[in-house]
């Protein structure tokens, strides 16, 4: 019997012998093969524990088996050392050594030590998906161990076949069989830690067979036990499994708690392998959350690494699939399809029918969504033998599900409908909350199709709500704003369905859903911000995180005014330099927003699952003042529609202007805009072509826009909620038919949602302990006069802070924003469309952005942003706002001032001075906003000069 103990202390002399020949010839003739037996089996518990400790030992047994020079010591040495290759992804390496000890072994005539190498190849062979060789060897290697009566390396022999079986063959329950006898074997010996190692593979089929909540719990059993027996390469593995299966029950948060947890601690063991596959399962969770440019960075880096670590085929395949996941939801419809493709051809030739169904389904899914349905149909069906063949319920209500959507294409809805049905209750018994949510909203699309609104009403109602308690489970913030992306469409068709009602109800409904579909990921922040829970009555979350995040930043500065510097010099500097400062940039900001991800999910000032109530028209209609208005416009089926709301009551107009048209007057608009660009002396030499020409977008954009309500708010304060590209007009600069500007008639503020809105109107501020003004500015021979409007405003105001030039730096904006009124920021801004977190405005020692500025906590009345584009955002799905005006309002701004387009530098001073003057003076924000824009339009004329402001938030 071998002494663990005694390995384990020998194991340690030899990794600290400096000289081995020397270590042999003291220990002569004492050492031999039992010896090298044991300190091969030390090998094998450490890489289950530190791949990073075990290498460096397997080496030293191999070099120390060569100077005693026997054959089974010999052979002992190079199965360690393939051990050490094998987790370390090095397959090609590890299998001529497992075969050399193999064969030492059996001519030294040690059977049983060959079989028990065996059943370690047997693991090698299946990962490299070479299944017939491995039960090959698992066959021989059995009789061998069976005979021997050695039931411990039976059973670790019977835990390597289930997993040919489930891995490589996809037998699931054939799998089951194989995993459950050697747990019995292993529980009669009590061998705790083999039997983890079991229990791991028993809930991994379990969790394919759709039992997420059973394989949950053998999960976190095998944890503990690994963890206890210092495992923690093992421990980490079930815990991103674990994690694996939250998912599939819907619980995001906890998942994504669990997958980061795993990861970082995989990274802290150096373990390559198990941290490529907890970045693929990470990867796939992304794409789930529509948190795309994570889930491809992830997707990308796990495939990365299979190749680089000479993995199997299939394992960099996997990746494949959710890679082109990431291309159907970017409508890169041929990249998704071939990396479909080229994923179901490696799982064929493998021999790999459930990966290669997971593929078809998804060339299903991806026919369907680019107008094919007689290929989606065709495939659907194909994956739904495949899956129907392998008895995997949940996959094939998945498969179905696309099949009925195929049929609903075709004009085949009575087909549709029973399909779609049966997958409800299907994933009602599954507990698959995302599966039953798409379920619903189809069989509500279809009964609609079929005039049944009202049983089509109940299941889009059942589908939003299982979305609503889904978007529950995950922190507000990023990934709940990414949730609702392509869930959408459910409320926008239960939208158009309760106004075809043509009564109260239904239009209360109807707004209902235009408010849950807008902005709500922002609306949950401010919501929690403002609450008894709010983020300074709690203590700061994880202070590592927020650490790395603040290097990052820091970071971030640097090679920012690295790049600055060195297009101020005519881009002078070596352009290799320049072109490693903008790689580090990028991977500054890919790590900032994994980081901010992290503390999203971790910290407890940002961990509430409170949301924000939808405002209701009721609700609104309360609020306003006998003179006031609410506009609240909606696209659905790319048609224009909008709710008008006064103390009175509400009302809505319908499909009154097409997206298409709407959309080239804006593109126009904007154009005609940039234009000022190119120069002052290109404006002046061009004035009336270019008041021509912007003055007829916004005569067109009034007919389309404003027109159909125009008469309803006559006369009315207007609180203007956009949509989509709305976001992008000035609309209180439309152009009516006796032409004046809207501007002219009416004071106007805007909003991203009603319910924003509402909590900003509601939101109070502290008079206490606070200077008035704090107003940074940055000016340049760009922009002169950038200096004039900060003095010309401080001489408005009492107690103030005034940061310029040098002085006008990131900590002492932070340092002082907290404890002033009014936030005045006068600088050049920077639009990202790329990465809208990223668009920021600078600052002496660099750029400005959200990640600078959400965990501040302010008391400011308004923050004002005169600057370029502050106010424009990334188009995303659900209204979403990005960047600086998300992070100051979620830091407590009520109101803010922000701008639409790169402004005018003189315009721009003389609008703010004003601006101010008239707050001063007792106006409202929003009165004071429009008496400065009537001044400058009476001075300027053109809109570019004076219409890029708009008031967003609070109006008083």
């Amino acid at each position: 019997m071998i002494d663990p103990g005694a390995s384990r202390r020998l194991a340690r002399q030899i990794v600290r012998a400096d000289d081995l020949g020397a270590f042999v010839l003291d220990r002569r003739p004492s050492l031999g093969p039992d010896d090298f037996a044991g300190l091969k089996g030390e090998v094998d518990r450490l890489v289950e524990v530190d791949l990073t400790k075990a290498q460096p030992l397997a080496d030293a047994i191999r070099r120390l088996a060569g100077i005693v020079g026997d054959t089974a010591s010999g052979s002992f040495g190079d199965a360690a050392v393939a051990q050490v290759h094998y987790h370390a992804g090095r397959l090609s390496e590890a299998e001529p050594l497992f075969l050399s000890a193999v064969e030492g072994l059996r001519i030294s005539r040690r059977p049983v030590d060959a079989a028990a190498v065996e059943r370690q190849l047997v693991g090698l062979l299946h990962r490299q998906g070479r299944a017939k060789e491995a039960l090959h060897v698992a066959r021989k290697a059995r009789r061998t161990l069976t005979r021997a009566g050695e039931d411990r390396l039976l059973a670790q022999l019977e835990n390597n076949v289930g997993s040919v079986h489930y891995y490589t063959l996809s037998s699931y329950r054939t799998a089951l069989g194989y995993f459950e006898r050697a747990h019995q074997l292993l529980e009669a010996l009590g061998d705790e830690r083999s039997m983890s190692t079991v229990d791991y593979n028993r809930a991994n089929v379990l969790l394919e067979l759709d039992r997420p909540l059973e394989a949950i719990e053998i999960y976190e059993l095998a944890e503990r036990r690994f963890t206890e027996l210092g495992m923690a390469r093992a421990a980490a593995q079930c815990t991103y499994m674990a994690a694996y299966a939250l998912s599939v029950l819907g619980r995001f948060g906890e998942a994504l708690r669990s997958y980061f947890s795993a990861r970082e601690r995989l990274v802290a063991l150096g373990d390559r392998v198990l941290g490529a596959w907890c970045n693929l399962y990470l990867a796939e969770l992304h794409a789930r959350l529509n948190l795309i440019d994570e889930a491809a960075d992830l997707a990308d880096a796990a495939r990365s690494e299979f190749e680089a670590l000479d993995a199997h085929e299939a394992e960099a395949a996997r990746a494949l699939l959710v890679r082109a996941r990431v291309s159907q939801r970017r409508r890169d419809h041929d990249a998704a399809a071939a990396d479909l493709v080229t994923a179901q051809k490696t799982f064929d030739a493998f021999g790999m029918d459930v990966l290669g169904a997971d593929a078809r389904l998804g060339r299903a899914e991806l026919a369907v969504e680019a107008g094919d349905a007689g290929e989606g149909l065709r495939l659907a069906r194909e994956a739904v033998d495949s899956f129907t063949r392998a008895r995997l319920v949940g996959r094939r209500t998945r498969a179905r599900l696309a099949e009925a959507a195929a049929l609903q294409r075709l004009g085949r809805g009575g087909q549709a409908l029973r399909i779609a049905r049966a997958a409800v209750r299907s994933a009602e018994r599954l507990s698959d909350p995302w599966l039953g949510c798409r379920a619903e909203a189809l069989v509500g699309e279809l009964e609609i199709d079929r005039g049944h609104h009202d049983a089509g009403i109940a299941a889009l109602e059942r589908s939003v709500a299982g979305i609503e308690r889904l978007r529950l489970r995950l922190r507000p913030g990023e990934a709940r704003a990414a949730f609702l992306a392509d869930k959408l469409p459910a409320y926008e068709r239960l939208v158009a369905v309760n106004l075809k009602r043509d009564d109260a109800v239904g239009l209360r409904a109807a707004f209902r859903y235009v408010e849950m579909a807008k902005s709500r990921a922002l609306a949950d922040l401010m919501a929690q911000h403002m609450s008894q829970m709010s983020k300074r009555e709690l203590p700061r979350g994880d202070a590592r995180v927020r650490q790395q995040i603040s290097e990052r930043l820091e970071q971030l500065n640097w090679y920012t005014t690295r790049i600055d510097d060195n297009a101020e010099k005519g881009g002078t500097r070596n352009s290799r330099l320049d072109a490693h400062f903008r790689t580090e940039l990028t991977r500054c900001e890919r790590e900032l927003v994994s980081l901010f991800s992290r503390l999203e999910i971790e910290d407890a000032g940002l961990a509430g699952l409170l949301a924000a109530e939808p405002a209701s028209l009721d609700e609104l209609s309360s609020e306003l003042g006998a003179d006031e208005a609410t506009v609240e416009y909606f696209f659905s089926d790319d048609r224009l529609s909008a709710f008008v709301v006064t103390r009175d009551g509400a009302e809505v107009r319908t499909s009154f202007a097409d997206r298409r048209t709407v959309e080239r007057h804006v593109t126009g608009l904007r154009f005609q805009l940039e234009k000022f660009g190119l120069g002052n002396l290109y404006a002046e030499a061009h004035r009336q072509a270019l008041r021509r020409s912007v003055d007829h977008h916004l005569d067109s954009l009034y007919h389309l826009l404003f027109e159909p309500i125009a008469e309803a708010v006559s006369g009315k304060k207007l609180t203007i909620v956009p949509h989509g590209v709305l976001h992008y007009v000035p609309l209180h600069a439309l152009r009516r038919p006796d032409g004046t500007y809207l501007i002219e008639s009416a004071e106007v503020s805007y909003a991203p949602s009603a319910t924003v809105h509402r909590l900003c109107e509601r939101r109070k501020v502290s008079t206490s302990s606070r200077r008035d003004l704090l107003a940074v500015g940055l000016a340049d021979k760009f922009a002169p006069h950038i200096a004039e409007e900060l003095a010309s405003i401080g001489r408005l105001f009492g107690e103030q802070v005034l940061l310029e030039g040098s002085n006008a730096t990131k900590s002492a904006f932070l340092e002082n924003a907290p404890g002033s009124r009014y936030l005045h920021l006068a600088t050049h801004g920077q639009l990202r469309q790329d990465n809208p977190m990223f668009s920021s405005v600078r600052l002496d020692d660099g750029p400005l952005n959200f990640y600078d500025v959400f965990d501040l906590t302010l008391d400011a009345e308004l923050v004002t942003l005169s600057a370029c584009n502050t106010g424009v955002n990334r188009l995303a799905p659900g209204d979403e706002l990005s960047g600086l005006m998300r992070g100051f309002l979620y830091a407590g701004a009520p109101s803010l001032v922000v701008s639409l387009w790169a402004v005018n530098d003189r315009s721009t001073c003389e609008l703010m001075q004003t601006f101010y003057r008239h707050l001063q003076s007792g106006e409202s924000k929003r009165a004071a906003l429009r008496l400065a824009q009537l001044e400058s339009l009476e001075q300027y004329g053109h809109p570019y000069y004076w219409a890029p402001f708009i008031l967003m938030g609070k109006t008083s």
